[in-house]
């Protein structure tokens, strides 16, 4: 091609006199490569905030110098969101929420300890409350809700900590309530290769966890126990979080497998894991070692599993196909991947609180989509797809927010995106990268694994209070001077009249449908006040009445037919009496209106012909009324 080039240009310039066929006047290079833009171009395009960097494929990076993040415009540096400097005084409170949410710890801390705990915790709030009034021994209580619900006390109640006069530690069923940050960070627990560390969107870096092994290969956590399961070497080990050292203890291992532990996951409600063996067998097994190990399903080889402890279902991933297996009716359900219009399902992850599924799967191994869908498969819908996909190592999700992690070039990203109610693409964040392989994550949050009973009065909607009565049966019950309404749910304000006495309260046991360990089938059952004579009525129980109720309330129905009659005859006597009168009076008012119309017409008489002439009397009567 060159040559011919060098040989075009000779004959124009006159070099080579050898004749041309045609003249020549301009010629053009036409490859791909000839006007590519320059690196300067592509960066004023891209209008990166701070740094812009371009690679052998001209794809276009911005990235930050040291103590900034980039947005979420993957354009703009900021400055990543920080934890409160110095936790803040609230107030004084009264403890009955909190202690009705289950927030309180077992442990009896100092001052330091109970903020360094609720930290941990990653929580908001800190409610720090006296031991039997006595502020040497705390209790404290971490939650994001606590403000929200809780009544103010007075302040002399909240009595100064004896370490720290100048802080307040509560006092007897009251408690100090400090505010340890402004919002809830994004924080992630990592599998790595060299162990455990915790990611924070406070500090945009991820900390090692002391006390742990290196190579771990899954984890999950109970957050109320403060526990974390991981699996090292092949084995399913535990460490659980001491506010004394704020750190985690060694690990203790779970025995009870025979074989290698391949995959797991929790069951924080039952104190329970699912595990997968090495030679593909499903194992439930009891972590506080009260039961023995129970074997559930027999030589599967799944990729990926995922848990709801309240419904008692467990969803997996096996060669790319979803399957279903009820844990107590023992069932198990294979799904074909064409109701979900992808190939091959990678990763699954749950959002118990709504009863989602969400998937990761490949159409045709370059397109990659992340599905949402019901526990009963009937709602599909695709919210997002997109290079950011490609080759995922983990999901989670927690409400309208999902994380996801992938492994390109070995470069191991992990990505999170808001659901409103789609993951756009603008909205799609790098949240960590890491050049250090990441074999597992978890979201972590304090309201992601929710308690039994917050997960039943969810579902059971009272409109006042609620509280668990059994693994599957929540009350709603009303405050003072408010009465239950039909629907068993509903408070409504209390009309009293003089002959109804006073009610207090009233209170509706109802069973939600759920699955325990020990409850199959769930039937309905309603415990109510009368409200008309405050005396507890009959328990109907599945439909059942009893002959003695039955006979008694027949009794009681002739001795109120006998009274409706004794009313109606009264009612009649007077219905009649009434009738007589007003016939009567019409008749006065009929007359009295004859009498107008049939008396004598006295008319004045004009008298013009002798003014001296006397007047009667009756025309003297209306002249000075007319004078009047």
């Amino acid at each position: 091609f060159s040559h011919h080039l060098r040989q075009i240009a000779n004959r124009s310039t006159g070099h080579d006199h050898r004749p041309i066929p045609q003249a020549i006047n301009d010629l053009k290079v036409y490859h791909p490569e000839v006007q590519l833009p320059s690196e300067k171009s592509l960066c004023s395009k891209f209008l990166c905030s701070h740094k812009c960097s371009v690679n052998s494929t001209r794809d276009v990076t911005c990235s930050c110098p040291a103590g900034l993040v980039i947005g979420a415009d993957k354009r703009t540096c900021q400055e990543p969101p920080r934890a409160k400097t110095e936790v803040q005084h609230i107030g004084c409170f009264t403890s009955t929420f909190s202690e009705s949410q289950l927030y309180k710890t077992p442990h009896s801390l100092s001052w330091e300890e109970c903020i360094n705990l609720c930290n941990n915790k990653v929580t908001i709030y800190a409610g720090i409350q006296s031991e039997q009034g006595s502020p040497s021994y705390n209790f404290v209580f971490c939650g994001n809700d606590i403000l929200q619900h809780s009544t103010p006390a007075d302040s002399y109640l909240c009595k100064p900590c004896i370490e720290q006069r100048e802080r307040h530690c509560g006092g007897n069923l009251t408690l100090s309530l400090y505010q340890i940050r402004e919002f809830t960070p994004v924080v992630l627990l990592l599998a790595t290769e060299s162990g455990l560390k915790i990611f924070s969107s406070e500090t945009s870096a991820a900390k090692s966890l002391n006390g742990f092994p290196s190579s771990i290969r899954g984890l999950e956590f109970t957050y109320t126990d403060d526990d974390i399961f991981f699996i090292a070497d092949g084995s399913l080990w535990r460490s659980d979080y001491s506010p004394f050292s704020n750190m985690y203890v060694d690990p203790t291992n779970i025995v009870g497998l025979e074989y290698s532990v391949k995959i797991f996951y929790s069951d924080w409600v039952h104190n329970l894991v699912y595990c997968l063996t090495e030679n593909n067998d499903v194992y439930e097994v009891d972590w506080t070692g009260l039961k023995s190990s129970r074997f559930l399903i027999r030589s599967i080889a799944i990729q990926d599993m995922a848990v709801d402890p309240f419904t008692r279902q467990l969803f997996f991933v096996n060669n790319g196909q979803l399957g279903h297996y009820s844990i107590n009716k023992s069932s198990l359900i294979k799904y074909g991947n064409e109701k979900f219009h992808i190939k091959k399902v990678l990763k699954i992850a749950l959002d118990v609180e709504h009863s989602l599924v969400y998937l990761i799967g490949t159409e045709n191994d370059d397109k990659y989509y992340l599905v949402r869908t019901d526990y009963g498969y009937k709602k599909m819908r695709v919210i997002y797809s997109g290079e950011f996909l490609t080759n995922p190592i983990g999901l989670d999700v927690f409400r309208q927010e999902v994380v996801w992690g992938v492994n390109i070039s070995d470069r191991f990203s992990l990505y999170r995106c808001p659901l409103t109610p789609r993951c756009l693409p603008e909205s799609v964040e790098l949240v960590h990268q890491s050049s250090e392989p990441i074999f597992d994550f978890k979201l972590y949050h304090p309201e992601k694994q929710p308690h039994l009973s917050t997960y039943l009065c969810s579902r059971g909607h009272c409109s006042h209070n609620c509280s668990l009565v059994s693994d599957s049966q929540v009350s709603c019950t009303c405050p003072v001077g408010m009465s239950l309404l039909p629907d068993n749910t509903t408070c409504q304000d209390i009309v009293l009249t003089t002959n109804q006495p006073s009610i207090d309260q009233s209170e509706t046991s109802f069973k939600v449908e759920t699955e325990s360990p020990t409850a199959k089938n769930v039937s309905a059952a309603v415990t109510y006040l009368d409200v008309s004579t405050m005396t507890p009525s009959t328990t109907v129980a599945d439909g059942q009445v009893t002959q003695e109720y039955l006979e008694a309330n027949q009794a009681s129905n002739n001795v109120t037919n006998n009274n409706v009659k004794g009313n109606n005859t009264f009612h009649s006597q007077t219905s009649i009496v009434i009738i007589v009168v007003g016939i009567l009076i019409s008749l006065l008012i009929l007359l009295g209106c004859i009498y107008i119309v049939a008396r004598p017409d006295h008319k004045l008489k004009s008298n013009f012909s002798n003014s001296y002439q006397p007047t009667s009397e009756l025309e003297l009567t209306n002249t000075s009324a007319g004078t009047m």
